[in-house]
């Protein structure tokens, strides 16, 4: 009972660090980005080893508050456990440095995971998971539509404008660039249609784009009114 009590305070201190870590690792990531500071990546490689032990030290701790509990492979195989091993994956760079120079650099991107840590730490983080959760079907309904008329107008365009535009239309993908700029009203300009029938296509899927690319908001919209409304109904019955 003393080392689970133990365990838990540690966790509540290491929770405030690893919070505060969290965003300095954001913002040395980003400055690490700048060549002009070329002469303090020594004081940033200190610092991400400095964040990778208080990272390796905190999971080791939820892992052995889930070991108290019986419950070891729920932590590591659930999502945050996988985000917290995510985190301090950095630490078996030095074991794979024969490996080829880019692969290690890949590597270094998991840093940017650490981001997902702050799920943890804002309830209005796990609000938004909440409502994608309990509206699933019906974004899942509504991306298949919006598929099912990209695809269709996509592929139908490219059939007017491949003999036309060879070196621009020169495949379906290149049709389905084209559809998705068009459908999110974006047209960046740089591929467009020439022909009666690709403008026709274009125009279809211009007005299409501005209900179906809606649709989902309202979704959303209505979700976390429902999400809001059972958090005051549950904290109307804990003042009752």
């Amino acid at each position: 009972m003393l080392l689970k009590y133990s365990t838990l305070k540690v966790l509540v201190q290491l929770e405030r660090v690893v919070h505060v870590l969290i965003f300095l690792n954001l913002g040395a990531y980003s400055l690490e980005s700048v060549k002009e500071l070329s002469a303090y990546y020594t004081y940033f490689d200190i610092f991400e080893a400095i964040s990778l032990f208080v990272f390796a030290v905190e999971y080791i701790v939820r892992f052995s508050l889930s070991f108290i509990r019986k419950k070891p492979y729920e932590y590591i195989f659930s999502v945050m456990g996988i985000i917290d091993f995510v985190s301090i994956f950095p630490i078996f760079i030095p074991y794979v440095s024969k490996l080829d120079l880019r692969w290690v650099k890949m590597l270094r991107l998991f840093q940017v995971f650490r981001i997902f840590k702050l799920y943890r730490y804002y309830e209005h983080l796990r609000t938004i998971v909440d409502v994608f959760k309990s509206k699933k079907e019906d974004l899942i309904a509504t991306f298949f539509s919006i598929m099912l008329v990209l695809v269709f107008c996509s592929c139908v365009t490219y059939f007017f404008e491949k003999d036309v535009q060879p070196l621009v239309f020169n495949n379906l993908f290149s049709a389905l660039y084209w559809g998705v700029s068009t459908l999110t009203t974006l047209a960046y300009g740089d591929i467009y249609p020439i022909t009666a029938g690709g403008k026709l296509m274009a125009a279809i899927l211009a007005f299409l784009g501005i209900g179906l690319v809606a649709l989902p908001a309202g979704i959303l919209s209505s979700g976390f009114i429902e999400i809001n409304e059972k958090k005051r109904e549950k904290l109307r019955k804990k003042q009752s």
